[in-house]
């Protein structure tokens, strides 16, 4: 009879390090790479800079949140500046982000929730309004249709989809990183006017009284959207049933009463 040979410790060592490191286990969380823009859109993202705010941090990443322990996923938030944020997704180093709008250059490299080949509105996070904001000495109008008077540029955030609505409406356009600068621009006369989300423009404006005196708010609102949960393509293609259940679970969760009662702590109800 065959003796039995000795285990080698060392080969024992080999063995647990393959086992530790073979792979996730079953129960293991996915974790999703999600960034965002370091403006803030009160309430949806609070606070400003690149600081997440862990008691506050927006109606948009707490909805998140109870989307990830809802479907047992982890997401990971990081914010850099908006522009940033759209090449990180393209370029593979964040698996999604948030707040975008449909555009259809974006889809070459992003994926939206769709029905019937239109975004499906019913899996977005929110509908935002652009606004147009001037000065009296400037004389810019806004009929509900037409920008007149625009003699100057127009201001925009760098990298908003209505950077090329301006534009193809025959505007001039100049962009800027953050809506502080935006206003600066306006106020010191290099930008007839700025069209950006009321949830960015106006905490800038409570911030300062000197410009709550010069700056007006024309309406009705220049446009209102859906904005989404945007998935980078890359990642959507590899895990499509996660990134269906994600945008399902955000669609069930804001018609649930557990989003109205999120909706108080941020003083929208």
């Amino acid at each position: 009879m065959k003796s039995l040979r000795k285990f080698h410790p060392i080969a024992a060592l080999v063995i647990g390090l393959a086992v530790l490191f073979a792979g996730p286990s079953a129960d293991a969380k996915a974790k999703i790479r999600v960034v965002y823009n370091t403006e803030p859109n009160h309430p949806f993202i609070t606070g400003k800079g690149t600081k997440i705010d862990a008691e506050r941090p927006g109606l948009t990443i707490d909805l998140l949140h109870e989307v990830s322990r809802q479907i047992g996923i982890e997401f990971e938030f990081k914010r850099v500046p908006w522009r940033r944020a759209l090449f990180m997704v393209e370029a593979g180093q964040a698996d999604a982000v948030f707040h975008s709008s449909f555009k259809t250059e974006r889809t070459t490299f992003g994926a939206y929730p769709v029905k019937n080949g239109m975004p499906d509105e019913t899996r977005k996070i929110a509908d935002f309004s652009y606004h147009i904001y001037t000065t009296k000495k400037y004389g810019v109008s806004w009929d509900g249709k037409v920008i007149g008077n625009a003699r100057r540029p127009i201001g925009v955030m760098r990298g908003a989809a209505m950077f090329d609505i301006l534009k193809n409406a025959g505007h001039k356009v100049d962009d800027a990183i953050s809506s502080a600068v935006n206003l600066r621009k306006l106020v010191g006369g290099r930008i007839c006017a700025y069209v950006d989300l009321e949830g960015v423009v106006d905490p800038n404006l409570s911030a300062h009284p000197e410009w709550l005196e010069i700056v007006q708010k024309l309406s009705p609102p220049i446009r209102t959207q859906p904005y989404f949960l945007m998935f980078s393509k890359a990642f959507a293609d590899s895990q499509p049933e996660l990134t269906e259940r994600v945008w399902d679970a955000i669609g069930d969760f804001r018609k649930s009463p557990q989003f109205e009662t999120l909706k108080k702590k941020y003083g929208l109800l």
